[in-house]
């Protein structure tokens, strides 16, 4: 019997008593078909097969290591999770929004337990105003307002700015995107960036993490000491 709180799957429209389910609009057999990052590099984020507690970095963050200090995804950016996020992104389906946040807690919520230096805030990964405005709201900002509530930690919408109009990162290659993303970034709230010693940088999708080192970069610039990623998913 379904209780007062109810909805249609997102992925199946199958009636889910939001009640036992963390307020998930997901049934329990979509839930159980979800794809979660499993073996990673704990650097990049990227999918490792070789990668264990032992040796957790992949050898291309050994090669050459990135700003970003690590970085932490729920789920692989496969069907159903791109629909997801494309919903959201391209149709103005919030509730994906929603059910990513807590998809990324669920994940994150071990994760942090273990980990002895707690963030000091939340920065979601900004779009430029004119993509903005085109979009309505910021798909970022959407996934890390319940994630930062549920974690208690401090979300800073304003405190970088995108100041370059760049093209979509989706439709260029891996090197054309660090071109692409390079200086666009600039620091607001630099009050609040000197004191933060560790800072999350929170993005729905990572795929060459381009945007994400930039950014990262110039915090590290501004003396903060740790940078990490979180993710809804990893490409």
């Amino acid at each position: 019997m379904f209780g007062f709180l109810s909805s249609s799957c997102l992925l199946c429209d199958t009636l889910v008593d939001l009640n036992a389910h963390n307020g998930i609009s997901l049934c329990q057999g979509c839930f159980n078909d979800l794809p979660w990052m499993q073996q990673a590099c704990r650097q990049c984020g990227a999918a490792c097969s070789g990668c264990s507690t032992q040796s957790p970095v992949c050898g291309a963050c050994q090669k050459k290591p990135p700003p970003v200090d690590y970085t932490l995804s729920a789920l692989s950016y496969v069907s159903p999770v791109n629909y997801l996020i494309t919903q959201l992104k391209f149709h103005h389906q919030l509730s994906a929004a929603a059910i990513l946040s807590e998809l990324l807690y669920l994940s994150l919520k071990p994760q942090l337990a273990r980990m002895a230096d707690k963030p000091d805030i939340i920065i979601p990964a900004p779009l430029h105003n004119k993509r903005l405005i085109k979009r309505g709201f910021n798909q970022a900002v959407e996934i890390a307002r319940p994630l930062a509530k549920s974690l208690s930690l401090p979300l800073e919408k304003n405190a970088v700015k995108r100041i370059k109009n760049t093209l979509p990162q989706s439709e260029l290659n891996a090197s054309q995107r660090r071109n692409n993303i390079r200086g666009s970034f600039e620091l607001v709230k630099t009050d609040i960036l000197r004191r933060a010693s560790h800072v999350v940088i929170l993005d729905d999708v990572v795929t060459t993490g381009a945007t994400c080192n930039e950014l990262a970069r110039v915090l590290k610039e501004a003396g903060v000491a740790t940078v990490g990623v979180w993710s809804a998913a990893r490409a």
